[in-house]
């Protein structure tokens, strides 16, 4: 089993595809066909519920027929855990077909706990 990615580390994959840049573009950008392949827009999978679902997923950037960049939460996490930004660059390549670069970031989205001030132990002291 490979360990998760760290924070901001980025895993790519790089495709070529013989569909036009146009209808890669529509399944990426489409909803109903985004539903189709994107994890999130069908029932999940696995025995576990939600597992592997997304329950938001946001626009952050968009270049048409270019680069389309999402947001990412997975579902059944709590508010802000199990974030990641997932990047789709697209390319015409010279035989009519699509060059798809995929560029999926984990962000530490984690609310940040703030560690107590080590000046004495508080609860020892509410014991006395």
């Amino acid at each position: 089993m490979m360990p998760a990615p760290k924070p901001d580390e980025a895993v790519t994959f790089e495709y070529e595809l013989d569909a036009s840049p146009e209808k890669v573009w529509r399944a990426l950008t489409v909803p109903e066909l985004l539903a189709q392949w994107l994890p999130g827009g069908s029932p999940a999978q696995d025995d576990a519920p939600n597992k592997g679902r997304f329950s938001a997923i946001e626009t952050i950037e968009s270049k048409p027929l270019e680069m389309v960049r999402y947001g990412l939460r997975e579902a059944g996490a709590e508010a802000g855990l199990e974030g990641s930004t997932v990047t789709f660059e697209l390319r015409p390549t010279a035989n009519g077909g699509t060059w798809l670069r995929l560029v999926h970031v984990a962000t530490d989205a984690r609310p940040r706990i703030r560690a107590p001030a080590a000046n004495g132990n508080v609860l020892m002291r509410a014991a006395a």
